[in-house]
């Protein structure tokens, strides 16, 4: 009979402990993928305050993709996180903001 109660309790500890160990994912690809995007908008503020040579239209569309991939990195909510889909999305404006500039990367 006691085999029964020792039993549910190891059932009851796994349950309580299998959740808490498989939500540590390996965040380290994810960490890199926001770091990217990162140095991708910083490239752009740069490429922004040098551009002289550049029509005022190719500067004001690369300002609105910075804008852009700066509200793709940006959180919503008191619990949102950063996704990975998030980091391609700023990527994908801050490319598009140099390509304005005609510096591609």
């Amino acid at each position: 009979m006691i085999w029964i109660w020792v039993a549910g309790a190891a059932v009851l500890i796994a349950g309580a402990v299998v959740p808490v160990l498989v939500g540590r994912g390996d965040n380290t690809g994810m960490a890199q993928q926001l770091d990217q995007a990162r140095s991708m908008i910083s490239r752009l503020e740069t490429a922004i305050d040098t551009a002289v040579s550049n029509s005022p239209s190719e500067v004001a569309e690369a300002h609105r993709c910075l804008l852009l991939a700066g509200a793709a990195l940006g959180k919503r909510g008191e619990r949102a996180r950063v996704t990975s889909a998030s980091c391609r999305r700023s990527l994908r404006w801050s490319a598009k903001g140099l390509h304005a500039l005609q510096l591609d990367s």
